[in-house]
């Protein structure tokens, strides 16, 4: 068995500690430095798309069209927002705009992951 990743804010009793240790594991996400995790922290737009695409594997982007304007092609995120939107995961927040820094709502992390799982 892999040894337990351990980050100070996250008690092995919390409710979300095992799927913190399979996040962390798998190469979903990563803490955010110091030993912390942050379970608390608010959860961008561009972070939930670097979520999807890191379970999904990292896929290629069907497209290197960028669809929208406030999206820089050295962002971290860009290719996870070029792979999201090529399949249909999201179309952005109208305007030609993606809003990357925006929180993430609960309703738009459950679409992202209902149109990933639906395709």
């Amino acid at each position: 068995a892999k040894p337990a990743i351990v980050f100070d804010d996250v008690a092995k009793d919390a409710w979300y500690y095992d799927a913190v240790q399979w996040a962390v594991g798998a190469g979903v996400t990563e803490g955010t430095g110091n030993n912390h995790f942050s379970p608390n922290m608010i959860c961008t737009r561009a972070q939930a798309v670097m979520f999807l695409w890191n379970a999904a594997g990292n896929p290629t982007p069907k497209t290197t069209d960028n669809p929208f304007v406030d999206v820089s092609e050295s962002a971290y995120y860009y290719q996870a927002m070029l792979w999201a939107a090529g399949e249909g995961i999201t179309e952005g927040t109208g305007n030609n705009c993606f809003s990357p820094l925006r929180d993430c709502t609960r309703a738009e992390m459950v679409c992202f992951l209902y149109n990933y799982l639906a395709k």
